[in-house]
């Protein structure tokens, strides 16, 4: 489909040749180091599952942004974005992005591998140039065919449908994969595939239950963890923020202590605004601001029942084995409850109720240990399906220089 572009071994002697043996050279691409946890947790992921299985490989990072990489991820990351990328407008962003492509095409000829790990790839973005976000990847992939590198996408994540020009872009990437997998069915069945597509659980899993610990019954916290999503008018984002501060008002008149958490740097100033508006008291008086998920986790094991919104605030909340509400907005919300089997503590988020979901909360106090269990062993049972998947899908496991 794409001509040979076999690099010349007498200019790349030392890479290619096989007199002098190498380690394997594995890039991890995504938008890591932008504020996301989930992002970040999805890359750091992937990084231990490649050190387990592959310990001699070199594992480089790939985003659209390089600050913090080395605190936040503790590896070396590779920025292939134009920093005017978000200064420029028109023609000019036009060719941003055609300078990216050709910035990707160099910057993947120094690896013999590529790996997608997790994250929301196949989510709708405000596209400010045709095919959004989607781009990077379609350009990714087409690079990597170029230069005959594999491309991996694992426990890759979407929406339940995509604008039409995204979704040319996600369905010619996926196609030009060496291998896919998908973090649930409805992902598969947003880009028109069959049904034998690999569904494998969210790679935060695969690490098992990090930082769970017993459940004390008698504590009654609640961690609340806003979302500053983007519904479809302003009117139901100001429903959403009402029924929020409604809801932590109940809690405490109930006697709830409530604990606020964010799980992206989006989401700080309107949990600042929820917790103002509730009524700052001793337990509301700060936003706890977790570095990363597994401080997150360690986090929210402080505390009993979690409602929330994001989807890696919820995940965190079933490592650390706590009963969870979700205020969904999202399918790849209610898919997680379903794999958690926590169906029925699943509300949609335009139908947040504030007096239905603290009757939750109520349930899930009074089942705490049953559920608790439940997901410790749900736990188990998700890290063995991450690790299968993953030696199935003989990510690493290709020769040196593969062309």
């Amino acid at each position: 489909m794409f001509p040979s572009m076999r690099p010349d071994k007498r200019r790349y002697g030392s890479r290619y040749s096989t007199e002098r043996p190498r380690n394997r050279q594995i890039a991890v691409f995504g938008s890591f180091c932008v504020g996301n946890m989930g992002n970040d947790e999805s890359c750091r992921s992937m990084v231990r599952l490649l050190r387990q299985r592959h310990p001699d490989a070199s594992v480089t990072a790939i985003s659209r942004s390089t600050f913090g990489a080395e605190e936040t991820l503790g590896i070396r990351m590779i920025r292939f974005t134009s920093p005017r990328v978000k200064h420029t407008r028109g023609i000019s962003l036009y060719a941003d992005r055609l300078g990216d492509f050709v910035r990707v095409l160099r910057i993947i000829d120094d690896f013999d591998e590529v790996v997608v790990p997790g994250t929301g790839i196949l989510e709708p973005t405000r596209a400010t140039i045709v095919g959004g976000d989607l781009l990077w990847h379609l350009y990714l992939a087409v690079a990597c065919r170029i230069r005959r590198v594999p491309l991996s996408w694992f426990a890759v994540g979407g929406g339940a449908s995509l604008p039409t020009l995204q979704r040319m872009a996600a369905r010619t990437a996926a196609r030009l994969t060496r291998y896919r997998s998908f973090r649930d069915p409805v992902t598969v069945q947003s880009l028109g595939f069959s049904n034998v597509e690999s569904v494998v659980p969210d790679i935060c899993f695969g690490a098992g239950t990090r930082a769970a610990r017993p459940l004390v019954e008698t504590k009654r916290v609640v961690a609340v963890a806003v979302f500053d999503y983007d519904p479809s008018t302003t009117p139901e984002f100001e429903s959403y923020i009402e029924h929020m501060v409604e809801i932590c008002r109940i809690l405490e008149r109930s006697g709830v202590r409530v604990a606020f958490f964010v799980g992206d740097s989006a989401d700080v100033r309107l949990a600042d605004e929820v917790r103002r508006r509730a009524g700052t008291t001793p337990t509301t008086a700060e936003t706890i601001r977790p570095g990363s998920f597994d401080e997150l986790v360690a986090s929210l094991a402080d505390c009993t029942v979690v409602v929330a919104s994001r989807y890696h605030v919820l995940a965190a909340a079933a490592v650390a084995s706590r009963p969870m509400i979700a205020l969904a907005h999202a399918s790849k919300d209610t898919a997680l409850m379903e794999i958690l089997d926590l169906d029925e503590f699943c509300v949609p988020i335009s139908q947040t109720d504030p007096d239905h979901v603290c009757r939750l909360v109520h349930r899930a106090f009074e089942n705490a240990a049953s559920i608790s269990g439940r997901l410790h062993g749900r736990m188990g049972e998700l890290q063995e399906d991450v690790l299968a998947e993953f030696d199935r899908s003989r990510i690493g496991d290709g020769p040196v220089g593969r062309w």
